[in-house]
């Protein structure tokens, strides 16, 4: 399977953003449940793979 694109990290991000939950770990649950197409393939990302992407971007955003 080939990396996803940066805009398909984008949306998972915004999905994440816009999550019911009462923490980032919650809403990056409920989003781990989400399918997203990409280039037409369907693709569904793990807690913890949606969890790397959101980590750096708050660290650096927090500066």
């Amino acid at each position: 399977m080939r990396n996803p694109t940066v805009y398909l990290e984008m949306r998972v991000l915004g999905a994440i953003d816009m999550a019911e939950g009462k923490t980032i770990r919650d809403r990056i649950k409920a989003v781990s449940q989400m399918t997203f197409t990409d280039e037409e393939r369907p693709r569904r990302f793990t807690w913890l793979r949606a969890s790397w992407w959101f980590s750096p971007r708050t660290a650096l955003s927090a500066n």
